[in-house]
């Protein structure tokens, strides 16, 4: 459990998962970042690469990230067979104020699922600011994708975006089946594009998008 930190330079502030040069497979891995400042990193804050079968579902919480703009606050990617990653983000602030006017962040959540088969990727977005960043949440279903049974459910609830210079929430399906996200009580505000769903599921697959209550203007 790691709270009241303050973590400053260097590529990433805090690295998890079963993937090179750690191979810790089959473990669980379930940090607690609670009320930490993750400033400066040059590729991501908190970084979840997942290759193949261990479990990483973190509580990322009440935290802030800035950084340059291709910054990731938080970076999850998961590759190989059998993954599942469920990180919990509820009530962060990604990005922030600038007097210059310039992004904060680059993107605020980044996922990317790469996974062979077999896989539970996702999470849970929660209550989260998303200011000044050139993306809020980007998740992809990669192309490396293999399996035509990949579930990829992640859920948005009380989220707020505003000055997204490019996507609020950006859905990338390059191969995914019986997949859905949902966006719930959202606003987005003077962002460039509020939600952007591209690419296709694999033959014979599904995916669902639902977003209730939620409100989108200057967008």
């Amino acid at each position: 459990h790691y709270r009241y930190v303050e973590f400053r330079g260097g590529s990433h502030a805090a690295v998890m998962g079963a993937a090179p040069p750690y191979f810790f497979q089959s473990y669980r891995h379930r940090p607690r970042f609670e009320d930490c400042t993750f400033n400066g990193q040059t590729v991501s804050g908190i970084r979840i690469n997942q290759v193949g079968s261990a479990i990483d579902d973190p509580k990322i919480y009440r935290n802030t990230f800035v950084g340059a703009a291709s910054t990731k606050g938080v970076e999850v990617l998961a590759s190989g067979s059998d993954p599942i990653v469920q990180p919990d983000i509820e009530e962060n602030l990604f990005g922030g104020t600038s007097t210059s006017g310039l992004a904060m962040l680059g993107t605020g959540v980044w996922i990317r699922n790469a996974s062979s088969g077999n896989s539970n990727v996702g999470g849970i977005i929660r209550s989260n600011n998303f200011e000044r960043c050139d993306n809020g949440v980007y998740v992809e279903s990669a192309g490396g994708s293999t399996s035509a049974s990949i579930p990829f459910d992640t859920v948005f609830f009380s989220n707020r975006f505003s000055q997204i210079t490019s996507r609020a929430i950006d859905i990338v399906l390059a191969q995914t089946s019986r997949s859905s996200i949902s966006i719930t009580d959202t606003v987005a505000l003077n962002c460039a594009t509020g939600v952007r769903v591209s690419g296709l599921p694999q033959s014979g697959g599904t995916f669902g998008l639902e977003i209730l209550k939620s409100a989108m203007r200057n967008c």
